[in-house]
């Protein structure tokens, strides 16, 4: 975590003052297409924040800033370091919205989208936009940053026409789309979630899909859609391979539109094509090719990556390889090859090829590796994830998940998606909630374990603190926090997040502590050493004693749980996701094998709650506040529950709001709803009489 921390803060407050000229670059249908490599911006962009917020009134701009490219065609932009306060699910919670000056297109980000894009903007016309957070009163702090912009136009590409004009017309095809930042063709898919088929060689992780393209400028600069009609790529959907000529295709999902929150297919009118199951062989058949391919003089330059249409005779079938001569140029790669004669997709336009003795080519459908993909989808292509079963728990930074563990298969299951950068986590058996949060701002968060539900505590309140780690002590109800930049131990309002600190551990090497609720231990992982080492924090002052190494291959393990069901602790190394159990006694680490299904990345948190949901009435294990079991629950409900819920009831405390009606039709049944009433008694009061059935 110690070098991942200061990369990320330095990310988010440097800049480059050199300028580079950008340059949009396509992807050719050539026999050898090559991706244009954008993991640098091409412009540095410093715009920060800070920490803002609402306190009263009603919702408002608290920041705005304005992204100048002097002379760029297009933009869009990578932000970092982006906390927007509230449950995106929620009319209150905060959002970025991201303006283009020339022509007025809008796009709306929540927490949950900011994910989504991956931490980049949809594109923009123009060489300036405007962006601001807009904030409800009272919901918590907010920050975000632009550190960079990707701008300018495309150069035009190698053509593949079949004979000596470009045929090909415009065309309005609504089931096509234009992909970027490749510069290829992608389209929807008769499948049970509508999702998308292009070439192997134009994927990328950071994908965005353009539907109703506009004609480009008058020098062939593409044009932008409004954000409208921009989707951003699930990568975790992506399947593909870019294996050449027969070999070369892909298949993936996009995420509801952030504005409309509209899927592709219902906004492109619930269209899409139709895949064959064999592709047929030669017999005079038409093929048609639609797509976003670039064009060269005489063409009108407008018509540059715009979609277009041509047919063209079916040449021939080998194996998993298509010919046929139909106009192509670059940009065409990604292109649903369709057999014109009955309408349905054959394959996928991926390569040049076309002369008087062959065609331009593509991948059959009936290719293997394809064929499974589409039969096996994954992301938001695959149907919903079961909740997890499990008690262990993760979130992944590099998604912005959270999710369970299976320490049988090491197989991570996806509980929620709040989009955040988590760098600790901790449980709470009397709320049945788990603590996260973030680094960079500190701020506090608490995830339901019943439903999952996130909601924002507070910006952690001590000055300059950096929380890398969590933990929970049950018996006293106090929550630590560890900061990974000073070595400081704190302590956290679970309420308020406000911080006070213990005192100093000595080390700034740990990022990660979990508390043993049996024998009342606080463990840390130290990672200035390799392989790191289990250490045991004092609660009260701070001060650390070294239990051993953790030894092999355990080093830089940013999360550490404490687990109830075995009394065991476990962590994850960061370079190669590594699930070691560790020895309380020594230190020891005994890898369980490579985490499956996530990416931990270089901060994580970690943490171990119930294996089945817990009992709503079984609040307490005694009724004297002077008893370790006091507050725990104990698996039986009796007295002892009655009479603790009666003094929370009494007292006002939050843990007695649990309900927003005692109707148990009610939609808000259940739900606690920020009020203490008789309808939270009378609810506790079915929970009681029912028990722990």
């Amino acid at each position: 975590m110690r070098s991942a921390l200061k990369v990320a803060l330095a990310a988010g407050l440097s800049a480059s003052s050199g300028v580079a000229t950008a340059q949009f670059a396509s992807v050719f249908d050539a026999p050898d297409p090559i991706l244009p490599n954008i993991d640098t911006p091409l412009f540095s962009v410093d715009e920060q924040s800070g920490l803002v917020s609402n306190l009263d009134g009603p919702p408002r701009v608290v920041w705005k800033a304005t992204v100048h490219v002097p002379g760029a065609r297009w933009m869009r932009l990578r932000l970092a370091d982006v906390v927007l306060a509230g449950m995106p699910d929620r009319e209150d919670a905060s959002y970025l919205r991201i303006s283009s000056a020339v022509d007025g297109a809008v796009q709306f980000l929540n927490q949950r989208h900011v994910a989504q894009w991956g931490l980049t903007s949809a594109y923009f016309n123009g060489d300036m936009v405007t962006v601001e957070i807009i904030a409800s009163a009272g919901t918590g702090d907010n920050h975000a940053a632009v550190v960079g912009a990707w701008a300018d136009v495309g150069e035009i590409g190698v053509q593949s026409i079949c004979g000596g004009t470009d045929d090909r017309v415009l065309s309005d095809d609504p089931r096509s789309a234009r992909y970027l930042p490749a510069g290829c063709t992608a389209w929807l898919i008769d499948d049970s979630q509508h999702c998308f088929g292009s070439a192997g060689h134009c994927v990328s992780g950071s994908g965005v899909l353009e539907f109703n393209v506009p004609l480009s400028g008058a020098g062939g600069s593409i044009v932008h859609p409004p954000p409208e009609d921009q989707y951003a790529v699930d990568a975790t959907s992506m399947q593909f391979t870019n294996g050449g000529v027969g070999n070369d295709w892909s298949y993936f999902g996009a995420f509801e539109n952030s504005n409309t929150g509209l899927t592709p297919y219902e906004a492109q009118g619930s269209v899409s094509y139709v895949l064959a199951t064999t592709a047929p062989s030669v017999q005079g058949q038409t093929i048609r090719i639609t797509g976003y391919g670039t064009v060269s003089s005489p063409i009108d330059p407008r018509w540059n990556q715009v979609q277009k249409t041509h047919t063209g005779p079916y040449f021939r079938e080998s194996g998993t390889t298509l010919q046929y001569q139909v106009d192509t140029t670059g940009g065409n790669s990604g292109s649903a090859v369709q057999n014109d004669t009955d309408g349905v997709v054959i394959g996928v336009h991926t390569h040049a090829g076309c002369s008087a003795t062959n065609g331009n080519q593509g991948t059959s459908v009936e290719h293997t590796g394809w064929l499974n993909a589409r039969s096996a989808p994954e992301g938001v292509c695959g149907e919903p994830p079961p909740p997890p079963d499990f008690d262990l728990f993760g979130a992944s930074s590099t998604l912005g998940q959270v999710g369970s563990i299976n320490l049988d298969t090491r197989e991570f299951g996806v509980a929620a998606t709040p989009g955040l950068t988590i760098s600790g986590m901790a449980y709470d058996p009397a709320r049945r909630a788990f603590y996260l949060c973030t680094a960079s701002p500190s701020v506090l968060y608490r995830m339901d374990e019943d439903t999952y539900e996130f909601s924002t505590v507070g910006t952690i309140d001590a000055l300059g603190v950096a929380i890398a780690g969590l933990a929970f002590d049950p018996h006293s109800r106090t929550l630590f926090g560890i900061d990974q930049l000073s070595g400081g131990l704190f302590a956290i309002d679970i309420d308020t997040a406000a911080a006070a600190l213990i005192g100093a551990t000595g080390s700034t090497g740990i990022g990660a502590i979990d508390f043993d609720a049996d024998d009342g231990v606080l463990y840390g992982i130290d990672d200035t050493v390799v392989p790191s080492v289990l250490v045991i924090i004092d609660p009260t002052s701070g001060a650390t004693s070294t239990v051993g190494s953790l030894g092999g291959l355990a080093v830089d393990c940013d999360g550490l749980a404490w687990r109830p069901r075995d009394g065991k602790l476990y962590t994850v190394s960061d370079p190669q996701d590594l699930i070691f159990e560790i020895d309380k006694a020594t230190g020891a680490a005994t890898q369980i094998g490579p985490l499956l299904g996530a990416d931990l990345n270089g901060t994580y948190g970690l943490a171990a709650g119930f294996d089945n949901p817990p009992c709503v009435a079984d609040l307490t294990g005694s009724n004297d506040p002077n008893d370790p079991g006091y507050g725990v629950p104990d698996g039986t409900v009796d007295a002892d529950d009655f009479f603790y819920f009666l003094d929370l009831f009494a007292s006002g405390d939050p843990d007695a709001d649990l309900t927003g009606s005692s109707d148990p039709d009610s939609g808000s049944y259940g739900v606690p709803d920020g009020v203490i009433d008789a309808d939270d008694f009378f609810y506790y009061l079915d929970r009681f009489s029912a028990g722990c059935a």
